[in-house]
Formats: C-alpha cells, structure tokens, sequence
C-alpha cells in the first residue's frame, strides 16, 4: 500500500528546509567549530546500496546535511539525512526500521530517480520510542531510496535493519484460526498480514493487515474479545455470516483498553447468540503490525442489562446491590455523562413526590458512571443529571424530581469496567463535595486522572493532539482552567499529546 504524504513545492520546500537548518546552526553554534565530515552516503546521488531479503547495517550521519528541495521525511524537521537504496528481489512485503539506534530517527522510503521527482511509499517517526518502522509493499525489480534522517538535526549511531514478511497462516478468512470455549487466550503476528480484496474496511479507522479468527458461542451472552497486551495500535471488529462476501460488521473497537496512557489496543463488548458462529479480525491501525495477544471471556447477561428490562426501584429511598458484569450496550444508548462507558445495566424509577434526589454509587470498587433519564425508548432519551466520577468510589447524579414521572437510571462502567454495586437513592447528602480544579497540564494521563478525582472532578472528553514539544501521552491543555471551584464531579476536559506524528 502506498502512503501519498502533501508535500510543499519543491522550490519551496527546499529553500524552507534550507532556512530551517541554517536558523538551527546559527541558534546552536556560538563559537566556530571543526565539523564532522559529511558522511558518504550523505546526498541523494551517493546512496549506499543495501541488498537481500534481510540485513542489518550500522552507520552514522553525524556530519550529514539536507539538499535543496529535499523532502521533510516523515513530515518532520530534520537536517541531517543519509540515503541508501535498495531493489527489492521479490514481490511482497518488507519491513524497515531503525530500531535500537542512538538517536531521534525519521525513516522514509521513495520511488524516484532524483530529489525532484521522488514519491512516499511509506514513513514513520516514533514507532519503537523515538526510532521508526515502515512496513509496504514491494515490487521485485523496483529500486527505492531510503532516507533516515533525524529529529531536529539528531545525529548518532543508526541501526537500519530490513526483512522480508511472510504471510501469517491466518491472513485469510477462509483460513481463520479456530477459537473455542467460553474463555481464552490466542497468540499470533500481524507481520506481513495483508486484506482481501472483498474485506470490510473502515474508512474512518484505516487497516490493512488483518488476520482471523473464528469461534462458535457456546452459550447466550455478552463476549468481550481484547488486545490490550498486545504490542501495537490495534482493531478488532467481529463479523456474522458464512463468508467474507456476505459479513456483516457487528460491533468493532479501537482506543478502548481502560486508563492505559496510550489507549491504542482494543476491548469490543457484544451479546452473542449460542451456537452461532463468528469471525473476529484483528487489524492495525494504518497498517501498524507486531505480535499480539487477543482473549475472550463470554458472561451471562444481567436480567437489566436492555432498556425495556429495567428493574424496579420503588419509595422516596432506598438501595439495593447488583452487578454489570456481563452486561453490554444497545444500539442508539446514549454515552452516559458523556463518557466511554459500554456496561451498562438499568433501573427504573417513579418519583413518590417533588423532591430533590440523589442516585449514587458511592463507597464501591467499581469506577461507574450513573446517569438518569426521562423517555419511553433507549433511542429518545433526555438526560436530567449525571456524574461520571463526583464522589470517592462512585457517581451521584441530583435531580429535581417531579411527582408521578417515570425516570430510568443507567449505571454504567467507566471505559467499561464490570463488576458489583450498591446503588442508593434518597434525599442528597446537605454538603455535596465540591471539585477544585488542578493544573495538570504537563503531567502524564495517568498523574492527571489520579489529580482531577482527588480534588473531587471527573475526567472527562479525552481529545488526542500531535505535538513537536509536549512528550507522547502528556497532558497539552484543559478546560475549564486551573483554580476553578466547581460543582462536584464537574468534567475537565484534557488534549493530550500524540506525540510528533
């Protein structure tokens, strides 16, 4: 699969590149020094030739520089490029990288003959920490460049390193891995897996290097198919029907595995049906490949787990204990207090009289989401109150409540978490703890969630940004702003940093 990357103009391009590296120099050089001679695989004419189905070699670009109108590899700012080339001597996929070299790597591969007239076939940056990978498609006779350049005018030692993938046995639909039993574990790569012709493919999550699985449900319920221990950006989506031509997409996840700080694997829920049989696929996102892990554990469903079979909580008070495990959501259910939930099991409640009332979760070990509602059907609800985190161990969500009318109350795991509750409701507490918003801009996911809750907020939408100056899973910015007194479980909303891709 070729990547096609907008570059600027080549006239452009290069004096903008040129201007970049001198303004650097003059920035980093206050007393003239001896430079390092350039390397001699420096320009784009003097590649060094590299050959085989694999190999390794060290190098160095300390001393290397940038040509007029050379590209910006992988998009980034460098200034100290060296090229190789290499024709490929089959037809497949191969995968380069620069992995365990000393220094800030960007790694690119073109066709063309000259600076002028070359064409991306792949790019990375960041990909093995600061070093990168690139996985393609490759033509047996085709000659390509290969550019490492690095971040910001890095230079050290580099280790380029290539090899040829073979296809893994389970590529295909046709040849799926069998998966059995209400719960395991299956190891497999990604590595030179490829996608059908007649294969789904997501637009809005880019793939293409899946492999299959196959499972039959040995019983009703809701399975839960992961990726989290895997070693690379993953989806996984799950499929009905008898053959790749006729599938139909059932549910898929990307970005889902609970409070990790780089939430780049994947946890799909869905209610199954006993003895159908399903096909689950495992894909990178845009393209990304590398060994994983998928497990499933299938669970009975709460008798609550659908709208229309919310249990009854009856009086002006009262608690009562449940559990979510098990439990899934419906199509057109609401994100309840607007945070990824995907557990959700519901109650339903008629007000005795016109009251203020608190629903909570208060004091458990399951980080829940409560929210409530007016509306006959799960798709034309209106929310009345909500919290996704406003009380040690729990949610509380207040509303005033008017005589006679029905409301249905949500709880929900937080980035689906399951487990055991007590829900309680009745008159509010007389002092609701209130949120004082910290400044945690800077401080990674993690530091951050563990700082809102304490000062008694709730994380809220999670917006995912690149950045050239704020490391990979760091907090870039939030809103509302440090030093604000808020209602308690107000939701501060965080960017947090991609890093440089």
């Amino acid at each position: 699969m070729h990547v096609a990357v907008r570059q600027p103009t080549n006239r452009r391009r290069g004096l903008c590149q040129a201007a970049i590296v001198a303004a650097m120099s003059l920035a980093l050089v206050g007393v003239p020094a001896a430079q390092a001679a350039p390397p001699s695989n420096d320009a784009f004419a003097a590649a060094e030739p590299i050959t085989g189905d694999a190999g390794t070699v060290i190098a160095s670009n300390a001393g290397a520089t940038v040509e007029l109108g050379e590209p910006f590899h992988a998009g980034l700012i460098g200034g100290a490029s060296i090229w190789f080339s290499w024709t490929s001597p089959f037809t497949g996929q191969l995968q380069i990288d620069t992995c365990g070299s000393s220094f800030d790597t960007a790694l690119a591969m073109y066709l063309g003959s000259t600076v002028a007239t070359l064409a991306v076939v792949g790019a990375s940056n960041d990909r093995c920490g600061e070093q990168s990978v690139v996985t393609t498609d490759v033509l047996a006779g085709t000659q390509y460049r290969i550019a490492v350049d690095g971040f910001a005018g890095a230079v050290g030692t580099l280790a380029l390193h290539w090899r040829r993938l073979t296809r893994p046995a389970n590529d295909d639909y046709a040849d799926a891995q069998q998966l059995e039993g209400t719960s395991g574990r299956a190891t497999g790569s990604t590595l030179g897996a490829t996608h059908e012709a007649a294969e789904p493919v997501d637009r809005f999550r880019i793939g293409g290097a899946s492999i299959w699985y196959v499972w039959t449900a040995p019983a009703a319920g809701t399975v839960v198919f992961e990726t989290c221990a895997s070693a690379y950006d993953t989806i996984v989506s799950i499929y009905g029907g008898d053959s790749l031509a006729e599938s139909s997409l059932l549910a898929r996840s990307d970005d889902a595995c609970g409070d990790d700080e780089d939430e780049t694997r994947s946890l799909l829920r869905t209610v199954v049906q006993a003895g159908t049989t399903y096909r689950i696929a495992v894909d990178g996102f845009r393209r990304a490949a590398g060994d994983m892990t998928l497990t499933w554990t299938l669970s009975e469903r709460p008798a609550n787990d659908d709208f229309a079979a919310a249990t009854p909580v009856p009086g002006a008070r009262g608690a009562l204990d449940a559990t979510n495990v098990g439990a899934s959501s419906e199509p057109d259910e609401p994100a309840h207090a607007d945070t990824r939930g995907g557990a959700s099991v519901w109650f339903r409640w008629t007000a005795p009289r016109t009251a203020r009332v608190a629903f909570s979760t208060c004091g458990g070990r399951m980080s829940s989401l409560v929210a409530v509602y007016s509306g006959t059907s799960v798709g034309a609800l209106t929310g009345v109150a909500s919290d996704s985190g406003g009380c040690s161990g729990g949610s509380v969500a207040v509303l005033d409540a008017q005589r006679g009318v029905a409301y249905s109350i949500a709880v929900d795991g937080y980035h689906g978490a399951t487990g055991a509750f007590r829900l309680e409701w009745g008159p509010p507490p007389k002092a609701i703890v209130r949120c004082y918003v910290p400044d945690v801009r800077g401080a990674t996911l993690s530091d951050a969630r563990q700082a809102i809750k304490r000062r008694g907020c709730a994380v809220g939408p999670i917006r995912r940004m690149p950045s050239f100056l704020v490391a990979r899973g760091r907090v870039l910015a939030q809103l509302p702003s440090a030093g604000k007194s808020l209602a308690g479980g107000a939701r501060i909303r965080l960017e947090v940093s991609r890093g440089r891709r």
